[in-house]
């Protein structure tokens, strides 16, 4: 089975420069420093437990469309409630905004296949505090909005 290889210390599977290692079928971060996302998650989460407050056709002026997908896969309109299943292809998305990710396919056994997209970074402490920028600038305005 092929292995990750870093572009940058060149060692095999993850290592310090692995921001994301994104399974495309399955959808899930399955390695890197961002799989475990979870300051960014309650950030998300808390912005749309505020817009739970508000019409759903004021939501939509409010989110992104990338927002705006991961809100109709997290709400619950019989609850009202908010729970977020898969932040994943959103956060992959904010990512490609900032680093060029490599894509391989890598055989996962006998007859099966999967791809992955790579996200390397010399300096992912920097990338990280970008991409936490990111999205907030992204949850900005749905924040700031008055109910």
């Amino acid at each position: 089975m092929k292995q990750f290889e870093c572009q940058y210390c060149c060692s095999k599977g993850i290592c310090e420069h692995l921001l994301a290692a994104y399974d495309v079928i399955g959808r899930e971060i399955i390695g890197g420093l961002l799989r475990n996302s979870n300051e960014l998650k309650e950030m998300i989460t808390l912005v749309f437990e505020h817009l739970t407050q508000i019409q759903i056709d004021r939501v939509e002026e409010l989110l992104s469309d990338s927002l705006l997908d991961l809100w109709y896969d997290s709400y619950d309109a019989v609850e009202g409630s908010i729970y977020i299943h898969n932040l994943d292809p959103y956060l992959i998305a904010q990512l490609s905004e900032l680093v060029i990710s490599e894509v391989e396919d890598f055989e996962s056994g006998p007859g099966t296949a999967t791809t992955y997209e790579l996200f390397y970074h010399d300096n992912p402490a920097d990338m990280m505090s970008k991409l936490f920028r990111l999205v907030e600038i992204d949850l900005n305005y749905a924040k700031n909005s008055n109910v």
